[in-house]
């Protein structure tokens, strides 16, 4: 009843169907939405996002209905941006960016903000300006140089910031994007101040802003946009979802993956810093929910317990395969191993406990990073 009600509107180009169920079973109401598309002509796309009580049941009843208006969302925000997506008549990417995202760049003309922004216009990436405070008006890479992220967004309607500014004023850039309206800000920096990204982490969630990083190699959705320092060239367009903390073992799984045949949908590089953004549990919902992601490859380190986190939500949440490979295996108690956050402390976060953990919930875990195309393979067969 509620649809034919919504429907009469002429005006209505979407349905939004958002519930967070406690005493109501998700399932039940995934059924229910699949019933009342068959009794009423929705001539529109049926956005739901369903939480709660019996959620993956819901999740896997949507996926196999395999109806093309009804549209799954991981959570609120994701559902909100895949309606008012849908209402435009716009392709959604699930996993956050695709050939349509409008991009800018904080610290646009300084050395490595120009090269790689210039490498991502390259790739396709849609960068439409971006931002050096005391240089607005002036014009870089045949692009739009502005003051404030808040003029580059008014005047451009980006969503995304691709962040390369230095390590003393991440924080601050990061706070600024949140203010401005961006939905996700990529911070490439590298050695930004653990208590400064705190506190705009802290931030940029109560503003509704995403982020990746810092001190990550960036996300890319093969073919379509790179926001990073990613090389392109590797990334052939296919079925597998990628998410690692090491930019060098992006790239290699990647390549590994292209290498026996399949390609990659979206890597995210969510880097290895003790405060960091998007993680695997987030990721992971996402790519449960792309229906262009068939399989997942999770790459992971020493130190702390987020791997430990993603192997119980995989066990409870997950339905596609994983494959999983934790760098260093070898490495000596005490020793920071690369990335900040990869220290191994008394027992906890050794890479023979994270493969464990990961072994129980059922993931394909590999050795050695040159197994994980094989193992893509023969999840896949």
């Amino acid at each position: 009843k509620g649809f034919e009600i919504i429907l009469k509107n002429p005006n209505v180009k979407a349905i939004f169907v958002n519930i967070f169920g406690g005493i109501v079973r998700c399932d039940r109401i995934a059924n229910g939405i699949l019933e009342a598309t068959k009794m009423v002509d929705v001539h529109v796309p049926v956005v739901v996002r369903l939480d709660g009580t019996n959620a993956p049941e819901a999740a896997e009843i949507l996926k196999n209905a395999n109806i093309s208006n009804v549209i799954a969302a991981t959570d609120l925000a994701d559902g909100a941006a895949k309606a008012v997506a849908a209402a435009k008549g716009e392709e959604y990417m699930s996993i956050l960016v695709n050939k349509d995202t409008k991009v800018i760049v904080q610290g646009f003309t300084g050395s490595e903000g120009t090269f790689h922004a210039e490498q991502c216009i390259a790739y396709g990436t849609n960068i439409v300006g971006g931002v050096t405070p005391n240089k607005g008006g002036q014009e870089h890479l045949g692009k739009p140089v502005f003051n404030t992220v808040k003029d580059a967004v008014n005047a451009t309607g980006a969503t995304v910031s691709m962040v390369f500014v230095p390590p003393a004023f991440v924080a601050d850039a990061v706070m600024e994007a949140a203010d401005a309206g961006i939905e996700l800000a990529v911070i490439i920096t590298e050695g930004a101040p653990v208590r400064d990204m705190q506190a705009a982490k802290a931030y940029a969630t109560k503003n509704g802003m995403k982020t990746i990083g810092p001190n990550c190699p960036g996300i890319i959705t093969a073919d379509e946009c790179k926001i990073g320092i990613m090389p392109g060239n590797i990334f052939k367009k296919g079925n597998v979802g990628l998410i690692s903390k090491s930019g060098t073992l992006t790239y290699e799984g990647a390549n590994q993956v292209c290498n026996e045949g399949y390609g990659i949908t979206t890597a995210v590089g969510i880097g290895g810093d003790p405060i960091i953004g998007l993680s695997y549990k987030q990721l992971l919902t996402m790519f449960e929910a792309d229906p262009e992601t068939e399989a997942i490859v999770m790459i992971g380190e020493i130190g702390g317990d987020l791997e430990i986190q993603a192997a119980e939500f995989i066990k409870e949440n997950i339905k596609k395969p994983v494959v999983a490979f934790i760098a260093g295996q070898t490495a000596p108690k005490g020793k920071r191993m690369g990335h900040a956050g990869a220290i191994v402390s008394g027992s906890a976060g050794t890479a023979a406990e994270k493969m464990a953990a990961l072994e129980a919930a059922g993931v394909k875990v590999v050795v050695s990073p040159a197994e994980i195309g094989k193992a893509v393979k023969e999840v896949l067969s």
